[in-house]
């Protein structure tokens, strides 16, 4: 945690490896700013690795989990974030496709989602469209989801598409 240009330095970039990522560089709007809040946020199974990043708030967040805990769920955080993605890696074994759509419809509230596999990078945002998110261009790296109001354009390699 910290700022970008000292997380995000020339050497920790170099250092990554990888054809896919996903990041975060918000604070915690739901839960306190801390390392277990931090984003993205990442569940590992037999079925694969799943990652969530999240800008958004969801109203019906503490019904979602009580849900996920009488059926075995725990949580590490006091993110709304963790909800969500619990809630996709329970309905993994359907399919991505699935498990977020299935998601999509029991979480209620504004958002914008970055979800990541080792194969697939997906971006959605709620169906009202109240939290913005669009789809930006690397100049080397190929298109990622945003939230336009935040993108970098001092980066200089960056444009909204």
């Amino acid at each position: 945690m910290g700022l970008v240009g000292d997380v995000f330095n020339k050497e920790n970039l170099t250092a990554l490896k990888g054809h896919i990522a996903i990041g975060h560089v918000l604070y915690s709007t739901s839960g306190k700013a801390s390392i277990d809040n931090a984003q993205p946020f990442v569940s590992r199974s037999k079925l694969g690795t799943l990652a969530v990043s999240h800008n958004g708030s969801l109203v019906n967040a503490e019904p979602m989990k009580e849900f996920l805990e009488e059926t075995g769920s725990t949580f590490t955080s006091s993110s709304d974030s963790e909800v969500i993605i619990k809630l996709i890696a329970k309905n993994y074994k359907k399919g991505l496709d699935r498990a977020i759509t299935d998601t999509i419809q029991l979480i209620k509230g504004s958002f914008a989602l970055c979800v990541m596999t080792e194969k697939t990078l997906i971006g959605i945002r709620d169906p009202n469209g109240i939290r913005p998110c669009a789809w930006a261009r690397f100049r080397t790296a190929g298109f990622f989801p945003v939230n336009p109001a935040r993108l970098m354009r001092s980066a200089g390699n960056l444009s909204a598409i």
